[in-house]
C-alpha cells in the first residue's frame, strides 16, 4: 500500500495522500497531528534514538485517534442502538479498525458507562485482527522548536 500520512517535525506539517474517501481522510489527518502532539514525549524521543521500537509509538499515536475521533458519550449512544460494529462505525464516521481499537482499549470508568450486553451483541468476531488502513512514514529530521520563528527572542 502507498504511504498515506506523513508528519514532517521540521516543518511541522502533516502531509496526507490526495484523493482519499473522507473517513481515510480524516482518520490520517489524525495521525499526523497525534504524532504532532506527541513529538516532544519521552517515547518518541527514545524511538527517535533507536530505543524504543517505532511500533510502540505507532500504537500509541493509533490509540489517540481513536479517543479523539471517538468520544465515549457517542460511543456509548451508538453501541446502544447498533447491531454491528459496521453499522457502528459507518454511524460514527469511522473505520472499522479504529473502532475496534477503541472498544478493546476502554478505560475501567469508560467500559463502567457501558450497559452490560451492549458490547456482547457487537458482531465483532475477528475485527480485532483487521489491521489499520493508515500507512504511517516516519522523517529523520529533528522536531522543530516549540517556540514558532517569529516569537523567538533575538539575541
Amino acid at each position: 500500500m502507498e504511504p498515506i500520512v506523513m508528519w514532517v517535525p521540521d516543518i511541522r506539517s502533516v502531509i496526507v495522500q490526495a484523493g482519499l474517501p473522507a473517513i481515510k481522510h480524516n482518520e490520517a489527518v489524525a495521525h499526523g497531528v497525534a504524532h504532532a502532539i506527541l513529538e516532544h514525549s519521552w517515547m518518541v524521543r527514545r524511538a527517535r534514538m533507536g530505543r524504543l521500537p517505532r511500533i510502540t509509538v505507532e500504537l500509541a499515536v493509533h490509540g489517540l485517534v481513536a479517543r479523539r475521533l471517538i468520544p465515549v458519550d457517542r460511543l456509548q449512544e451508538v453501541v446502544a442502538r447498533y447491531d454491528s460494529i459496521d453499522q457502528c462505525a459507518g454511524k460514527l464516521g469511522v473505520s472499522v479498525p479504529i473502532l475496534t481499537h477503541r472498544l478493546l482499549n476502554l478505560k475501567p470508568s469508560e467500559r463502567r458507562l457501558m450497559q452490560p450486553g451492549h458490547l456482547d451483541r457487537l458482531s465483532w468476531a475477528g475485527a480485532e485482527s483487521i489491521p489499520s488502513e493508515i500507512t504511517c512514514v516516519w522523517v529523520e529530521s529533528p522536531p522543530a522548536p516549540l517556540i514558532p520563528r517569529g516569537l523567538r527572542r533575538r539575541g
